[in-house]
């Protein structure tokens, strides 16, 4: 047998209906993407600002590109193809991590900049992908099911968003399979819960509460919740989504039964996270409802069974909720505690606009 006939079992899993010699030079290529430079769109958003840094410890280099800066300034919703493929091709990127994106409240304010953006971008980075065989991760979302959804949601439960957010990540997680299917493109996603996180705050998603809870205990000792005390939603710490996106992105595609899943760790409500918080510090919340918050949280599932992410690649969270509490209390008390001092000394200090982004 010759030597190269060695591959061929490993890369018919990879595509389905008939494998062309081009399809499989193709899924020959994706195969060798493992340690290549990876692409982060979206790099200074509230997971690509921790997941760039963890990256960075994984391969052999890390290009994280932004609107906001970043290595590379980079605006996917003008869709500017050359400049994507300039950099995949000038660093040796073979995989990109697609983050950029405008979240559910914000995209029901502007449903127009969230299609140019969610759409835009997905569609560009898709594309530059096939013509390079690059594998592909964009984030998916809660935000995909709706009203009718089982309160534990799979993958296969009816993908019925209501709001402009969730369809276009629907429309991102099909054009993904398209490209999978049709062109052999190494995709994948995951639907996320809402994240809990310290080091960047997030901006226009309906979970966003359960960070800024966090910080208005810290530095306010009270908080008002734009949610209903009672509304009970699936939440996932960054330390374990961090290190869950880099194991899916790097597993085999032979491992995996699906190019999306569902990844979750616990669910909670308002009146749940001040209880736990009261548990550590003096804390009141009180609650002014947003209408617009309120009736897309209405729409999503209680919990995530990800059941089938920890069967396939071994995904294994570790912070519970009080896990999560604890560790976020004291990680904001320290790094707010600086940036107070950073002020008072240096105004214009770096970390003194952790401060400023939080009030």
């Amino acid at each position: 047998m010759h030597p190269r006939c060695c591959w061929l079992p490993t890369t018919t899993l990879l595509l389905k209906g008939s494998t062309t010699p081009r399809r499989l030079a193709r899924a020959l290529s994706i195969q060798s993407n493992e340690k290549k430079a990876v692409l982060v769109t979206g790099s200074k958003g509230q997971i690509g600002t921790e997941l760039v840094e963890y990256l960075r410890g994984q391969y052999p280099k890390v290009i994280a590109t932004d609107i906001r800066g970043g290595d590379h300034y980079l605006d996917v919703s003008a869709k500017d193809t050359t400049l994507l493929e300039r950099l995949v091709v000038e660093n040796d990127v073979g995989c990109v991590v697609h983050l950029a994106a405008v979240l559910s409240a914000a995209a029901e304010r502007d449903a127009a900049a969230a299609l140019r953006v969610n759409n835009g971008g997905t569609e560009m980075v898709l594309e530059v992908a096939r013509r390079h065989a690059l594998r592909v991760f964009v984030p998916s979302s809660i935000a995909v099911y709706g009203a009718g959804t089982p309160k534990r949601a799979r993958e296969n439960s009816p993908a019925r968003p209501s709001t402009i957010y969730g369809v276009s990540k629907v429309y991102g997680e099909m054009l993904g399979e398209y490209y999978h299917e049709r062109h052999g493109l190494d995709f994948r996603s995951l639907r996320i819960p809402g994240v809990i996180s310290s080091k960047a705050m997030p901006g226009g998603g309906t979970t966003d509460w359960a960070v800024e809870i966090f910080y208005d205990a810290i530095r306010r000792s009270r908080y008002s919740c734009f949610l209903s005390p009672t509304t009970s939603l699936p939440m996932v710490y960054i330390d374990d989504l961090i290190k869950g996106i880099a194991t899916f992105i790097q597993v085999p595609r032979s491992r995996l039964a699906r190019s999306t899943y569902n990844v979750g760790a616990f669910s909670v409500s308002p009146a749940n996270l001040a209880e736990a918080i009261r548990a550590e510090l003096p804390f009141d919340c009180d609650y002014r409802i947003s209408a617009l918050r309120q009736a897309i949280a209405d729409t999503w599932p209680e919990s995530l069974d990800d059941s089938a992410a920890r069967r396939d690649w071994d995904w294994n969270p570790t912070f519970d909720l009080r896990a999560t509490t604890t560790t976020m209390i004291e990680l904001l008390s320290n790094r707010l505690a600086s940036a107070e001092r950073a002020i008072s000394l240096r105004p214009h200090h770096p970390v003194a606009t952790l401060v400023a982004a939080s009030t």
